[in-house]
């Protein structure tokens, strides 16, 4: 006939080796074949070590560590947070790996209570010690006539390396369009074909040379022809 026990007291989630012999009055058989064998999943304790750190004034990162027992493997995390006498809020991060979590939109001014809950095969286990905080309300923007002098310091030097800076750049492009102007050709003295028209009805003529002077210089004429006083005429 089939014989059976059962063993009580076992820690959830953990391998045993069970092996089994039998007694009679005077003696006892030796130990079967073990076997093994692992008990199934627990409900997981407390998460531990909770700790806030503010991030801005509407948002604060939470901290935690795994439970001492965690009788399973946890496959999630619940953060519940509320302030004063409001309602309590909670979501739910899936990753049993996790160990923080944000906490954003918040009021500035309030007082928060937050708690962290762990979650295995079997359940939900506690929820970990109540962690208040409260986010500071921050200070009103300081008025620009409250600046001290080293601060208007700096304002000023950066403005004035700014406009430097600025001038620079325009006598540079100025510059580099000078460079690309073509230089004005000197003037050429033109004395034409000799078909000059007369000036002040006598034989002198003037032309402007490059240095802006007049330059007395006489027609030249054909070689078969003649002036008035050649006899020839």
């Amino acid at each position: 006939k089939e014989k059976s026990a059962q063993l009580s007291g076992l820690k959830p989630y953990t391998m045993y080796r069970i092996a089994v012999r039998s007694f009679t009055h005077n003696a006892h058989s030796e130990y079967s074949k073990e076997v093994m064998c692992r008990t199934k999943e627990g409900k997981p304790g407390m998460p531990k070590n909770l700790k806030v750190t503010v991030r801005s004034p509407t948002s604060v990162e939470v901290s935690w560590q795994a439970p001492d027992n965690p009788n399973g493997i946890i496959r999630e995390y619940t953060v519940h947070y509320k302030y004063q006498d409001q309602g309590s809020a909670s979501f739910r991060i899936l990753n049993g790996s996790a160990t923080f979590a944000k906490l954003a939109q918040l009021h500035p001014g309030k007082v928060y209570q937050v708690e962290i809950q762990a979650s295995t095969r079997a359940g939900n286990g506690p929820r970990s010690e109540k962690l208040e905080f409260k986010l500071e309300v921050p200070p009103p923007s300081e008025p620009i006539d409250n600046l001290d002098d080293t601060k208007v310091g700096i304002i000023a030097g950066v403005s004035i390396g700014i406009v430097c800076v600025a001038i620079c750049i325009v006598l540079i492009i100025l510059k580099a369009r000078n460079r690309q102007r073509p230089s004005e050709p000197e003037a050429v003295r033109y004395y034409g074909n000799g078909h000059l028209p007369q000036s002040n009805g006598g034989n002198l003529y003037h032309q402007c040379t490059a240095n802006g002077h007049e330059d007395s210089i006489t027609p030249m004429l054909p070689a078969n022809c003649t002036t008035a006083d050649d006899p020839t005429v």
